[in-house]
């Protein structure tokens, strides 16, 4: 167990280190959208990735919610898998645009949104309160 645990410990310090100083090389033609200095002109740079801000509305919902259309259509993400507070999956749909999710079959809780790209890969997860008509009313 003690083995477990500084295993764990050197993992996390190294990929704080790594995190901080970058994984190879120098990224400064990265920065701003901008072309180093060596640049050849007329030669395409590499676009900044902005991250897209996903929010559930309405919260707390009672029969449906959205995903607001900017994030849906900028943004990663092709699948909503919901889990409740135990960890279960509970519900999925694929992501459209304009699209209503129905969640009038859940309980009343808090649930967890996990938004995914096409390698199921988790893009945001997201908190959604889910009321019974009559207590949101």
């Amino acid at each position: 167990m003690k083995k477990l645990i500084l295993s764990l410990v050197f993992l996390l310090v190294g990929m704080a280190a790594w995190a901080q100083h970058g994984s190879c090389g120098n990224h400064s033609n990265y920065n701003n959208n901008q072309p180093s200095s060596n640049a050849t002109p007329g030669t395409s740079t590499i676009a900044k990735i902005t991250k897209v801000d996903y929010v559930v509305y309405p919260n707390p919902a009672n029969q449906y919610f959205q995903l607001n259309e900017e994030a849906v259509t900028k943004g990663f993400a092709r699948e909503i898998r919901i889990f409740s507070s135990t960890g279960q999956e509970v519900a999925s749909f694929a992501i459209a645009k304009g699209e209503v999710y129905d969640v009038s079959a859940l309980p009343s809780g808090i649930f967890v949104v996990r938004l995914l790209d096409y390698k199921n890969e988790v893009v945001e997860s997201l908190m959604l309160f889910k009321t019974d008509a009559a207590i949101q009313n």
